[in-house]
């Protein structure tokens, strides 16, 4: 399966380009530890990218199960990069997915992203307790 450059990293922004949307009030973000979920508009937003981007993108590509799992293995990268916060079992859960996110991205289903998203956040905060934690005890 060939690695397919720009247009992976264009599809990884369509994806989830709705997660910083324009149309997102602030009241939405103020509390870091509430879990995100996509607003009813984002759909449109998504599908509407996603039609631009497949007709007129300088390079053309194909949204496949090839370009999904490139998608998928850039998100997982992005967020956790030194491979610090997933668990495997989560990656064994979000695994199930890899060739399904080019459908997820026609139907403008953004619930994957955003659940990926939110159990990396849950790993990150439970990595901050731990630490806290620690902390809280004398040193050796």
């Amino acid at each position: 399966m060939k690695f397919i450059g720009r247009g992976s990293l264009v599809l990884t922004a369509l994806f989830f380009c709705t997660l910083i949307s324009s149309r997102t009030e602030a009241k939405i973000f103020a509390d870091s530890t509430s879990v995100l979920i996509p607003q009813d508009y984002f759909q449109e937003e998504e599908q509407l990218v996603n039609t631009v981007l497949t007709r007129y993108h300088f390079k053309k590509f194909n949204l496949n199960d090839s370009l999904s799992s490139a998608i998928f293995d850039r998100y997982l990268k992005s967020l956790d990069f030194n491979k610090l916060y997933f668990l495997q079992t989560d990656i064994a859960n979000f695994e199930s997915f890899r060739y399904k996110i080019d459908d997820y991205l026609i139907d403008g289903n953004l619930k994957l992203a955003y659940d990926i998203y939110n159990t990396f956040r849950d790993r990150v905060n439970q990595r901050i307790d731990y630490v806290s934690e620690i902390l809280q005890n004398e040193f050796d």
